[in-house]
């Protein structure tokens, strides 16, 4: 027997199939945490969800005969997740930016019965191949180091991140500079606004760079990710931990405007949050500081917000050169290469010697 003449990698063609992936995959990532139902109340959340419906697919590792006798069989061995987004792509020393399709991997998993057998590295080995049929590039966040996903094709590009512990600071810390006025806290109404022109402003922006040699990559932001992310979040603090009040402030903006119309041609510098009762931890998802002055006026408002819900920390990812030497200075932290989850990348249309960077690593594309 070889994986790959017996064992292939398929989408889920029946519900049950995906509602089995839940049940594998509760006895390690739901047990100690919430019971099987509320696990399962979780996924499906997730799965109703606009990103959920319109991106995922369900893969599942298995015998090909069995897939071929019954494509609606129970009998596979491992399974993982796929999300379907769209990324820029600007190959080296070209003025021309791309919109490609991107995977991005999820909830791979092997039940500790079928463990030792090989099976969830012939299954990576099998997605790879597939996608790279079907897309330009795929990502995925390793929690199980930086060695194990690279030997399967994806490549480590850990990030720049800070964390905050914001009991160490005082009300007088967190009260802002004299552009406090400019800066507003809100809701998801108009993140919407401002997310989705973000994502307009971050194309032409791209566009403008100088050439490189290297090529570089940025996922573009998405608003039903975010909707995603946060239905998860607000599940497992309202049913899991008992949160009653769920938090209806989203992220700040820095604007001299009181409202921001669908048709803003600049973007504010602004941040946008998950509050992440389970981590206890305020999780900045995406953040734009289009001046230096503003990452003061903006992160104290992340700090007021994490203490108002009992967070004792706050996490960004993706840490410029030019907003470092501010975190250090004002906030006494300093960048560190995030560890885990590390952001892995593979770019099936890479040529030999090719330098790829990702740009804007930050942590609104994590599923």
């Amino acid at each position: 027997m070889t994986f790959e003449e017996d064992y292939e990698v398929r989408p889920a063609k029946d519900f049950n199939q995906i509602e089995k992936t839940w049940m594998a995959s509760f006895q390690e990532w739901g047990r100690g945490v919430m019971d099987i139902n509320t696990y399962k109340g979780r996924e499906q959340a997730l799965f109703d969800t606009k990103f959920g419906q319109e991106n995922l697919t369900v893969w599942l590792f298995g015998k090909k005969q069995e897939f071929e006798e019954n494509e609606n069989t129970m009998n596979f061995v491992s399974h993982l997740e796929t999300f379907k987004r769209p990324v820029l792509l600007r190959r080296s020393n070209s003025n021309k930016v791309l919109v490609v399709d991107c995977y991005s991997i999820a909830s791979v998993f092997c039940p500790v019965e079928n463990r030792g057998n090989g099976y969830a590295v012939a299954m990576m080995k099998a997605i790879h191949k597939k996608l790279s049929s079907m897309c330009s590039l795929s990502t995925l966040y390793s929690d199980i180091g930086d060695v194990y996903y690279k030997k399967v094709g994806w490549d480590n590009y850990k990030t720049r991140s800070i964390e905050l512990d914001v009991n160490s600071f005082n009300d007088e810390n967190s009260q802002g500079s004299d552009n406090k006025t400019l800066v507003r806290r809100v809701e998801k109404k108009e993140l919407e606004i401002i997310f989705n022109n973000d994502a307009t402003a971050i194309k032409n922006e791209f566009e403008r760079m100088p050439n490189s040699n290297n090529t570089r990559i940025i996922l573009i932001p998405n608003y039903e990710q975010l909707e995603w992310r946060w239905v998860r979040d607000q599940y497992e603090g309202e049913v899991c931990l008992g949160i009653k009040e769920t938090p209806v402030i989203k992220g700040a903006v820095y604007s001299d405007t009181d409202s921001l119309d669908k048709d803003e041609s600049e973007v504010p510098s602004y941040i946008i949050w998950t509050h992440s009762f389970r981590k206890k931890k305020l999780l900045i998802l995406r953040s734009r500081f289009n001046s230096v002055e503003h990452i003061k006026p903006l992160v104290d408002e992340a700090i007021i917000e994490a203490k108002t819900h009992s967070l004792g920390k706050i996490l960004f990812w993706g840490i410029g050169d030019t907003e470092a030497p501010v975190f250090e200075s004002v906030y006494g932290v300093k960048t560190e290469s995030l560890q885990m989850p590390i952001p892995a990348l593979a770019f099936f249309d890479k040529e030999e010697n090719e330098k790829v960077d990702w740009l804007m690593n930050q942590y609104y594309p994590w599923v």
